[in-house]
Protein backbone atom coordinates (compact mmCIF):
# COMPACT_ATOMS: atom_id res chain seq x y z
CA UNK A 1 0.00 0.00 0.00
CA UNK A 2 1.24 3.44 -0.88
CA UNK A 3 1.26 4.96 2.57
CA UNK A 4 3.24 7.93 1.26
CA UNK A 5 0.12 9.41 -0.39
CA UNK A 6 -2.69 7.28 0.97
CA UNK A 7 -3.93 6.57 -2.54
CA UNK A 8 -2.86 2.94 -2.45
CA UNK A 9 -5.05 2.49 0.62
CA UNK A 10 -8.02 3.90 -1.26
CA UNK A 11 -7.31 1.76 -4.33
CA UNK A 12 -7.26 -1.46 -2.32
CA UNK A 13 -10.60 -0.68 -0.66
CA UNK A 14 -12.69 0.44 -3.61
CA UNK A 15 -14.95 -1.97 -5.46
CA UNK A 16 -13.13 -4.41 -7.71
CA UNK A 17 -14.61 -3.11 -10.97
CA UNK A 18 -13.04 -1.08 -13.78
CA UNK A 19 -13.51 2.67 -13.81
CA UNK A 20 -16.66 3.39 -15.83
CA UNK A 21 -15.46 6.84 -16.84
CA UNK A 22 -12.28 5.88 -18.64
CA UNK A 23 -12.06 7.94 -21.81
CA UNK A 24 -9.59 8.43 -24.65
CA UNK A 25 -9.28 12.19 -24.93
CA UNK A 26 -9.46 14.35 -28.05
CA UNK A 27 -7.92 14.31 -30.60
CA UNK A 28 -6.69 10.78 -29.88
CA UNK A 29 -10.25 9.40 -29.74
CA UNK A 30 -10.49 9.83 -33.50
CA UNK A 31 -7.87 7.09 -34.00
CA UNK A 32 -7.47 4.99 -30.85
CA UNK A 33 -9.82 2.56 -29.07
CA UNK A 34 -9.46 0.49 -25.92
CA UNK A 35 -10.67 -2.92 -24.79
CA UNK A 36 -10.82 -4.01 -21.14
CA UNK A 37 -9.44 -7.57 -21.05
CA UNK A 38 -10.43 -8.00 -17.40
CA UNK A 39 -8.38 -9.76 -14.76
CA UNK A 40 -5.71 -12.33 -15.58
CA UNK A 41 -6.70 -15.83 -14.37
CA UNK A 42 -4.29 -17.07 -11.74
CA UNK A 43 -2.59 -13.75 -10.95
CA UNK A 44 -3.25 -12.41 -7.44
CA UNK A 45 -4.32 -8.80 -6.87
CA UNK A 46 -2.82 -6.20 -7.03
CA UNK A 47 -1.05 -5.93 -10.40
CA UNK A 48 2.36 -4.43 -10.96
CA UNK A 49 4.03 -3.90 -14.31
CA UNK A 50 3.85 -6.08 -17.40
CA UNK A 51 5.88 -6.96 -20.49
CA UNK A 52 5.90 -9.61 -23.21
CA UNK A 53 8.27 -12.52 -22.71
CA UNK A 54 11.42 -12.10 -24.81
CA UNK A 55 11.17 -14.20 -27.95
CA UNK A 56 7.50 -15.15 -27.47
CA UNK A 57 4.96 -12.52 -28.45
CA UNK A 58 2.11 -14.74 -27.21
CA UNK A 59 3.25 -14.85 -23.58
CA UNK A 60 2.66 -11.91 -21.26
CA UNK A 61 4.55 -11.46 -17.98
CA UNK A 62 2.75 -9.54 -15.24
CA UNK A 63 3.46 -8.77 -11.60
CA UNK A 64 1.07 -9.97 -8.90
CA UNK A 65 0.82 -9.07 -5.19
CA UNK A 66 2.70 -5.91 -6.14
CA UNK A 67 4.52 -3.86 -3.49
CA UNK A 68 4.63 -6.82 -1.08
CA UNK A 69 7.32 -9.26 0.00
CA UNK A 70 5.30 -12.10 -1.59
CA UNK A 71 5.19 -10.42 -5.00
CA UNK A 72 5.94 -12.55 -8.06
CA UNK A 73 5.90 -12.49 -11.84
CA UNK A 74 3.41 -14.70 -13.66
CA UNK A 75 3.29 -15.86 -17.29
CA UNK A 76 0.01 -16.04 -19.19
CA UNK A 77 -0.65 -17.05 -22.79
CA UNK A 78 -2.68 -14.48 -24.72
CA UNK A 79 -5.26 -15.18 -27.41
CA UNK A 80 -5.42 -13.07 -30.57
CA UNK A 81 -8.10 -12.25 -33.12
CA UNK A 82 -7.71 -12.70 -36.87
CA UNK A 83 -5.82 -9.39 -37.11
CA UNK A 84 -3.34 -10.40 -34.42
CA UNK A 85 -4.67 -8.15 -31.64
CA UNK A 86 -4.75 -9.53 -28.09
CA UNK A 87 -8.36 -10.33 -27.22
CA UNK A 88 -8.03 -12.38 -24.03
CA UNK A 89 -6.12 -14.95 -22.00
CA UNK A 90 -5.71 -18.70 -22.41
CA UNK A 91 -6.03 -21.04 -19.43
CA UNK A 92 -4.48 -19.75 -16.20
CA UNK A 93 -1.23 -17.95 -15.43
CA UNK A 94 1.74 -19.84 -14.04
CA UNK A 95 4.53 -18.71 -11.75
CA UNK A 96 7.48 -17.25 -13.67
CA UNK A 97 9.86 -15.75 -11.10
CA UNK A 98 10.07 -14.28 -7.61
CA UNK A 99 9.50 -10.52 -7.74
CA UNK A 100 9.22 -9.15 -4.21
CA UNK A 101 7.94 -5.57 -4.10
CA UNK A 102 7.45 -5.48 -7.88
CA UNK A 103 6.00 -2.21 -9.13
CA UNK A 104 5.09 -0.53 -12.43
CA UNK A 105 8.51 -0.91 -14.05
CA UNK A 106 9.37 -4.22 -15.77
CA UNK A 107 11.62 -4.11 -18.81
CA UNK A 108 14.10 -6.28 -20.67
CA UNK A 109 17.58 -4.82 -20.86
CA UNK A 110 20.80 -5.91 -22.56
CA UNK A 111 21.68 -9.59 -22.48
CA UNK A 112 18.02 -10.53 -22.06
CA UNK A 113 18.15 -9.55 -18.37
CA UNK A 114 14.76 -8.60 -16.90
CA UNK A 115 14.96 -5.39 -14.85
CA UNK A 116 12.32 -4.63 -12.19
CA UNK A 117 11.56 -1.58 -10.07
CA UNK A 118 10.85 -2.41 -6.40
CA UNK A 119 8.57 -0.20 -4.28
CA UNK A 120 8.77 0.88 -1.47
CA UNK A 121 12.25 -0.57 -0.95
CA UNK A 122 13.78 1.74 -3.62
CA UNK A 123 15.62 -1.13 -5.28
CA UNK A 124 16.46 -2.21 -8.80
CA UNK A 125 16.22 -5.99 -9.27
CA UNK A 126 17.60 -8.09 -12.14
CA UNK A 127 16.61 -11.58 -13.24
CA UNK A 128 18.77 -13.43 -15.77
CA UNK A 129 17.27 -15.52 -18.59
CA UNK A 130 16.06 -18.85 -17.23
CA UNK A 131 16.26 -17.76 -13.59
CA UNK A 132 13.28 -17.84 -11.22
CA UNK A 133 14.66 -15.46 -8.63
CA UNK A 134 16.27 -12.03 -8.41
CA UNK A 135 19.92 -12.58 -9.36
CA UNK A 136 20.94 -9.06 -8.35
CA UNK A 137 19.27 -6.34 -6.26
CA UNK A 138 20.72 -2.81 -6.14
CA UNK A 139 19.81 -0.35 -3.40
CA UNK A 140 19.19 2.99 -5.15
CA UNK A 141 19.41 5.11 -1.99
CA UNK A 142 23.19 5.66 -2.25
CA UNK A 143 22.73 6.96 -5.81
CA UNK A 144 20.39 9.73 -4.67
CA UNK A 145 17.22 8.24 -6.16
CA UNK A 146 14.23 9.68 -4.31
CA UNK A 147 11.93 7.37 -2.31
CA UNK A 148 10.93 5.21 -4.04
CA UNK A 149 11.77 4.04 -7.54
CA UNK A 150 8.58 2.85 -9.26
CA UNK A 151 9.39 2.40 -12.94
CA UNK A 152 12.15 2.05 -15.50
CA UNK A 153 12.68 1.61 -19.21
CA UNK A 154 15.44 1.53 -21.81
CA UNK A 155 15.38 4.07 -24.62
CA UNK A 156 14.89 2.17 -27.91
CA UNK A 157 17.08 2.56 -30.97
CA UNK A 158 16.30 5.61 -33.07
CA UNK A 159 15.12 7.73 -30.13
CA UNK A 160 17.20 10.51 -28.58
CA UNK A 161 19.28 9.01 -25.78
CA UNK A 162 19.03 5.51 -27.31
CA UNK A 163 20.34 2.76 -25.04
CA UNK A 164 20.06 4.76 -21.81
CA UNK A 165 18.25 3.37 -18.78
CA UNK A 166 15.62 5.69 -17.32
CA UNK A 167 14.36 5.48 -13.73
CA UNK A 168 11.37 7.28 -12.22
CA UNK A 169 10.29 7.70 -8.59
CA UNK A 170 6.65 7.52 -7.62
CA UNK A 171 5.80 10.10 -4.95
CA UNK A 172 7.79 13.07 -6.27
CA UNK A 173 7.96 12.13 -9.95
CA UNK A 174 11.75 12.48 -10.18
CA UNK A 175 13.10 11.24 -13.53
CA UNK A 176 16.69 9.97 -13.83
CA UNK A 177 19.24 8.58 -16.27
CA UNK A 178 21.21 5.62 -14.87
CA UNK A 179 24.60 4.68 -16.32
CA UNK A 180 25.25 0.93 -16.09
CA UNK A 181 27.85 -1.65 -17.09
CA UNK A 182 28.29 -5.47 -17.02
CA UNK A 183 29.48 -7.02 -13.75
CA UNK A 184 30.90 -10.15 -15.41
CA UNK A 185 28.21 -12.36 -13.87
CA UNK A 186 25.50 -11.85 -16.48
CA UNK A 187 23.95 -8.93 -14.62
CA UNK A 188 24.78 -5.22 -14.40
CA UNK A 189 26.04 -2.64 -11.93
CA UNK A 190 24.80 0.93 -11.72
CA UNK A 191 27.73 3.27 -12.24
CA UNK A 192 25.93 6.56 -11.61
CA UNK A 193 22.50 8.17 -11.60
CA UNK A 194 21.77 11.67 -12.91
CA UNK A 195 18.58 13.64 -12.14
CA UNK A 196 16.94 14.97 -15.31
CA UNK A 197 13.48 16.39 -14.60
CA UNK A 198 10.28 15.96 -12.56
CA UNK A 199 6.94 14.76 -13.92
CA UNK A 200 3.51 14.77 -12.28
CA UNK A 201 0.65 12.42 -11.47
CA UNK A 202 2.40 9.66 -9.50
CA UNK A 203 4.27 8.11 -12.46
CA UNK A 204 4.49 4.36 -12.90
CA UNK A 205 5.09 2.36 -16.10
CA UNK A 206 6.11 4.09 -19.33
CA UNK A 207 6.67 3.22 -22.99
CA UNK A 208 8.38 4.96 -25.88
CA UNK A 209 5.84 5.28 -28.71
CA UNK A 210 7.18 3.48 -31.76
CA UNK A 211 7.22 5.37 -35.09
CA UNK A 212 4.15 5.27 -37.31
CA UNK A 213 1.61 5.93 -34.54
CA UNK A 214 -1.00 8.48 -35.69
CA UNK A 215 -0.97 11.85 -33.85
CA UNK A 216 2.43 11.10 -32.30
CA UNK A 217 5.72 12.41 -33.64
CA UNK A 218 8.03 9.64 -34.83
CA UNK A 219 10.84 8.83 -32.36
CA UNK A 220 9.68 11.71 -30.16
CA UNK A 221 6.92 10.55 -27.79
CA UNK A 222 6.45 8.67 -24.53
CA UNK A 223 3.37 7.45 -22.63
CA UNK A 224 3.36 7.43 -18.81
CA UNK A 225 0.88 5.63 -16.54
CA UNK A 226 0.00 8.07 -13.75
CA UNK A 227 -1.32 6.21 -10.71
CA UNK A 228 -2.37 9.23 -8.64
CA UNK A 229 -4.15 11.15 -11.41
CA UNK A 230 -5.76 8.13 -13.07
CA UNK A 231 -4.34 9.26 -16.40
CA UNK A 232 -2.15 7.91 -19.17
CA UNK A 233 -0.21 11.01 -20.19
CA UNK A 234 1.68 11.69 -23.42
CA UNK A 235 4.89 13.69 -23.57
CA UNK A 236 7.24 14.75 -26.32
CA UNK A 237 10.94 14.14 -25.68
CA UNK A 238 13.93 16.38 -25.25
CA UNK A 239 17.33 15.75 -26.84
CA UNK A 240 18.24 13.24 -24.09
CA UNK A 241 15.13 11.07 -24.40
CA UNK A 242 13.48 12.57 -21.30
CA UNK A 243 9.90 13.93 -21.08
CA UNK A 244 9.48 17.58 -22.03
CA UNK A 245 7.27 18.63 -19.12
CA UNK A 246 5.70 21.52 -21.07
CA UNK A 247 4.39 19.10 -23.70
CA UNK A 248 2.23 16.91 -21.42
CA UNK A 249 -1.22 16.02 -22.75
CA UNK A 250 -3.84 13.60 -21.46
CA UNK A 251 -4.19 10.50 -23.62
CA UNK A 252 -6.58 8.46 -21.42
CA UNK A 253 -8.43 9.73 -18.32
CA UNK A 254 -10.83 8.35 -15.71
CA UNK A 255 -8.69 5.35 -14.77
CA UNK A 256 -8.34 3.68 -11.38
CA UNK A 257 -4.87 2.61 -10.27
CA UNK A 258 -3.18 2.73 -13.69
CA UNK A 259 0.14 0.96 -13.19
CA UNK A 260 2.26 -0.87 -15.79
CA UNK A 261 2.84 -0.19 -19.48
CA UNK A 262 4.11 -2.23 -22.43
CA UNK A 263 3.95 -2.49 -26.22
CA UNK A 264 2.66 -5.56 -28.04
CA UNK A 265 5.64 -6.63 -30.20
CA UNK A 266 3.31 -8.07 -32.84
CA UNK A 267 0.67 -5.36 -33.34
CA UNK A 268 2.15 -2.30 -31.64
CA UNK A 269 -0.88 -2.07 -29.32
CA UNK A 270 -0.38 -0.37 -25.93
CA UNK A 271 -1.24 -2.51 -22.90
CA UNK A 272 -1.42 -1.31 -19.30
CA UNK A 273 -2.29 -2.89 -15.97
CA UNK A 274 -4.07 -1.56 -12.90
CA UNK A 275 -3.32 -1.80 -9.19
CA UNK A 276 -6.79 -1.75 -7.66
CA UNK A 277 -9.78 -0.96 -9.82
CA UNK A 278 -10.30 -4.68 -10.21
CA UNK A 279 -6.69 -5.51 -11.14
CA UNK A 280 -7.16 -5.51 -14.88
CA UNK A 281 -5.32 -5.35 -18.19
CA UNK A 282 -6.47 -2.87 -20.84
CA UNK A 283 -5.31 -2.84 -24.46
CA UNK A 284 -5.33 0.28 -26.66
CA UNK A 285 -5.39 -0.20 -30.42
CA UNK A 286 -4.47 2.13 -33.25
CA UNK A 287 -0.69 2.44 -32.96
CA UNK A 288 0.23 0.21 -35.92
CA UNK A 289 2.61 -2.73 -36.07
CA UNK A 290 6.11 -1.95 -34.77
CA UNK A 291 9.17 -2.52 -36.89
CA UNK A 292 7.28 -2.65 -40.22
CA UNK A 293 8.07 -0.13 -42.94
CA UNK A 294 6.46 0.02 -46.36
CA UNK A 295 6.71 2.20 -49.41
CA UNK A 296 3.99 4.82 -49.00
CA UNK A 297 3.68 5.31 -52.77
CA UNK A 298 5.32 2.42 -54.64
CA UNK A 299 6.94 3.57 -57.86
CA UNK A 300 6.73 0.03 -59.24
CA UNK A 301 4.66 -2.90 -58.00
CA UNK A 302 6.89 -6.00 -57.68
CA UNK A 303 6.16 -8.68 -60.28
CA UNK A 304 6.94 -11.54 -57.92
CA UNK A 305 6.91 -12.71 -54.31
CA UNK A 306 10.36 -12.49 -52.72
CA UNK A 307 12.01 -12.74 -49.31
CA UNK A 308 15.37 -10.97 -49.27
CA UNK A 309 18.38 -11.88 -47.13
CA UNK A 310 18.32 -10.03 -43.84
CA UNK A 311 20.74 -7.11 -43.39
CA UNK A 312 23.06 -7.43 -41.60
CA UNK A 313 23.05 -11.22 -41.64
CA UNK A 314 25.73 -11.62 -38.98
CA UNK A 315 24.14 -9.39 -36.37
CA UNK A 316 24.48 -8.84 -32.64
CA UNK A 317 21.07 -7.52 -31.59
CA UNK A 318 18.77 -6.49 -34.45
CA UNK A 319 18.46 -6.97 -38.18
CA UNK A 320 16.16 -5.91 -41.02
CA UNK A 321 14.25 -8.37 -43.21
CA UNK A 322 12.98 -7.13 -46.59
CA UNK A 323 10.32 -8.75 -48.75
CA UNK A 324 8.16 -7.96 -51.79
CA UNK A 325 4.48 -8.66 -52.48
CA UNK A 326 2.98 -8.56 -55.99
CA UNK A 327 -0.53 -8.13 -54.57
CA UNK A 328 -2.29 -7.30 -51.31
CA UNK A 329 -2.46 -10.34 -49.04
CA UNK A 330 -2.40 -11.52 -45.42
CA UNK A 331 1.22 -12.07 -44.40
CA UNK A 332 2.88 -13.91 -41.53
CA UNK A 333 6.59 -13.54 -40.79
CA UNK A 334 8.05 -15.82 -38.11
CA UNK A 335 11.48 -16.77 -36.78
CA UNK A 336 12.39 -20.29 -35.64
CA UNK A 337 15.40 -21.53 -33.69
CA UNK A 338 17.59 -24.50 -34.63
CA UNK A 339 15.19 -26.91 -32.91
CA UNK A 340 12.28 -25.68 -34.99
CA UNK A 341 10.60 -23.78 -32.15
CA UNK A 342 8.78 -20.54 -33.02
CA UNK A 343 10.72 -17.82 -31.13
CA UNK A 344 9.24 -14.66 -32.66
CA UNK A 345 6.22 -13.58 -34.69
CA UNK A 346 7.25 -10.40 -36.47
CA UNK A 347 4.17 -9.90 -38.57
CA UNK A 348 0.63 -11.22 -38.93
CA UNK A 349 -1.51 -8.77 -40.87
CA UNK A 350 -2.85 -7.69 -44.24
CA UNK A 351 -0.31 -5.76 -46.32
CA UNK A 352 -0.63 -4.00 -49.67
CA UNK A 353 1.40 -4.85 -52.75
CA UNK A 354 4.88 -3.36 -52.67
CA UNK A 355 8.21 -3.63 -50.89
CA UNK A 356 8.23 -3.96 -47.11
CA UNK A 357 10.76 -4.41 -44.30
CA UNK A 358 10.51 -5.81 -40.77
CA UNK A 359 12.89 -5.34 -37.86
CA UNK A 360 13.80 -8.27 -35.61
CA UNK A 361 15.26 -7.47 -32.20
CA UNK A 362 16.84 -10.70 -30.92
CA UNK A 363 17.83 -9.43 -27.46
CA UNK A 364 17.63 -12.24 -24.94
CA UNK A 365 18.19 -15.04 -27.47
CA UNK A 366 21.32 -17.16 -27.75
CA UNK A 367 23.80 -17.03 -30.62
CA UNK A 368 23.12 -19.40 -33.47
CA UNK A 369 21.43 -19.99 -36.80
CA UNK A 370 17.74 -19.09 -36.99
CA UNK A 371 15.21 -19.56 -39.79
CA UNK A 372 12.99 -16.73 -41.00
CA UNK A 373 9.78 -17.95 -42.70
CA UNK A 374 7.50 -15.68 -44.74
CA UNK A 375 4.04 -16.85 -45.83
CA UNK A 376 1.70 -14.84 -48.07
CA UNK A 377 -1.36 -16.89 -48.95
CA UNK A 378 -0.10 -20.12 -50.51
CA UNK A 379 3.38 -18.69 -51.12
CA UNK A 380 6.17 -19.52 -48.68
CA UNK A 381 9.85 -18.50 -48.53
CA UNK A 382 12.58 -18.93 -45.91
CA UNK A 383 16.04 -17.57 -45.13
CA UNK A 384 18.73 -18.43 -42.58
CA UNK A 385 19.72 -15.73 -40.07
CA UNK A 386 23.00 -15.72 -38.13
CA UNK A 387 22.89 -14.21 -34.65
CA UNK A 388 26.23 -13.55 -32.94
CA UNK A 389 26.62 -12.38 -29.31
Amino acid sequence: MRIATGLRVVASLIAAIPAAAQVIEQPYDSVYTFTDLGSVPGVPDDYGGLTFFAGDSNTLLIGGSANTASGALYAIKVTRDDSGHVQGFADSAVFFADAAYNDGGISYGPGGVLFLSRWPTNDLAQTKPGSTTADKVIDLDPYGVAYSNSALNFVPAGFPGAGQMKLVSYAGGEWYTAAFSPDGLGTYIVDSVRYETTIVGGPEGCIYVRPGAPLFSDFNSILVSEYDSGVVAAYELNANGDPDTASRTQFITGLTGVEGATTDPLTGDFLFSTFGGGSRVIVVRGFGAPGITSEKTPTRIPTGFELGQNDPNQFVRSTEIEFSLPRSTFVTLKVYNGSGRDVATLLARQLPAGRHAAQWNASGLASGVYLCRLQAGSLVAARKLLLLK
